[in-house]
């Protein structure tokens, strides 16, 4: 989803990709068809793809995070212990 061509499947059939995303990094048999398509009816909201993108490639050091954020993200991480590099 860093390159056009990921950001394209996720613009062109975002219920296709998170379908692939469920069955690759869950647990089987954690859900079923219509739990799928219950949560799959929020993909249509236009905001998701780019949501979506925006998210993985901050993620990845591939986009600056919304500055909006910067509170509740400072917030979250001094719950965390810091780790030694």
């Amino acid at each position: 989803m860093a390159t056009d061509r990921g950001a394209d499947v996720v613009r062109r059939d975002g219920k296709a990709f998170a379908r692939f995303q469920w069955e690759s990094w869950s647990p089987h048999g954690w859900f079923d068809d219509a739990v799928f398509n219950a949560v799959a009816e929020s993909l249509k909201n236009p905001d998701w793809p780019n949501m979506t993108l925006h998210s993985y490639r901050v993620r990845w050091g591939e986009a600056e995070p919304d500055p909006y954020y910067a509170e509740l993200e400072k917030r979250q991480k001094s719950t965390f212990p810091v780790r030694p590099s």
